[in-house]
């Protein structure tokens, strides 16, 4: 169902209908240790840079943060109440974010497992969401045609010191028209472009302003048909970007992008 590797590409984590999560060694293709505590398939996985803590959401409607050390289940993030679809974490381990079924984004406390957010907007289940790099911004593409960009994260976050119930944002800084379902957005390693892929085999490129979104913000930088329906996007690069697309042909696509063309 789903999986991710370690920045130094030693490990790599999967989710699977069998209700577990499995870390293997990437160079000798070995099962390190299986995880398990979900009781329905594990829709989504994500693993800290670090390869110190592994997140996971499941059609359980909770997530499970993980020790990746011992395999242990630190705790279970619950509060969905639809199947998670899809799950990112900062880079620091503090910050979770969640897309699901109940067409909402939900921002963790990874700590205490608590929501500092929940983020309302979209119409049908997000599909996906990323976080930047430097935890700054949310996006997240939805089944109702639409990518959505939501307001800081640090400002989000500090909810966690209000004394006060789970805060709501019923509003996102901007939505992106897309028109067809979205399976899977990303952002640079630079936070500089939003990539979406979706039913319209379509992949569409974004520059994210320096300062308010414009009319001409909204118009993606570049369209790419990739000829099937995209599930997956990974990318890389800065001046050059370097794209992966997952294909529901059975296929991968890589692209190359020049920045600035």
């Amino acid at each position: 169902m789903c999986c991710a590797i370690t920045a130094d590409a030693t490990r790599i984590i999967s989710g699977s209908g069998d209700k577990t999560l499995r870390l293997w060694d990437a160079t000798s293709g070995t099962t390190l240790r299986t995880l398990s505590g979900h009781t329905n398939w594990v829709r989504c996985c994500a693993i800290t840079a670090d390869a110190t803590r592994i997140v996971s959401g499941s059609g359980d409607k909770t997530l499970r943060l993980w020790d990746a050390t011992s395999g242990t289940a630190l705790r279970t993030l619950s509060g969905h109440t639809n199947s998670v679809m899809c799950c990112a974490i900062t880079a620091d381990a503090t910050r979770i974010v969640s897309a699901s079924g109940d067409y909402t984004l939900r921002l963790w406390d990874a700590t205490s497992g608590t929501t500092l957010r929940t983020l309302s907007g979209h119409s049908d289940t997000v599909y996906c969401c990323a976080i930047t790099a430097d935890a700054t911004r949310i996006v997240s593409g939805s089944h109702d045609g639409t990518v959505r960009v939501w307001g800081k994260v640090g400002e989000i976050s500090n909810l966690a010191s209000a004394p006060s119930q789970t805060k709501h944002a019923s509003q996102s800084d901007t939505i992106l028209p897309v028109g067809s379902s979205v399976y899977a957005v990303a952002i640079t390693p630079d936070g500089q472009r939003i990539l979406s892929g979706s039913s319209d085999h379509t992949l569409r490129v974004w520059r994210i302003p320096s300062g308010p979104w414009t009319e001409a913000d909204l118009r993606p930088e570049h369209t790419i048909d990739c000829g099937s329906t995209i599930y997956g996007i990974s990318v890389a690069g800065h001046d050059s970007l370097k794209i992966v697309v997952a294909l529901s042909n059975g296929t991968c696509l890589i692209l190359e992008i020049e920045q600035g063309k």
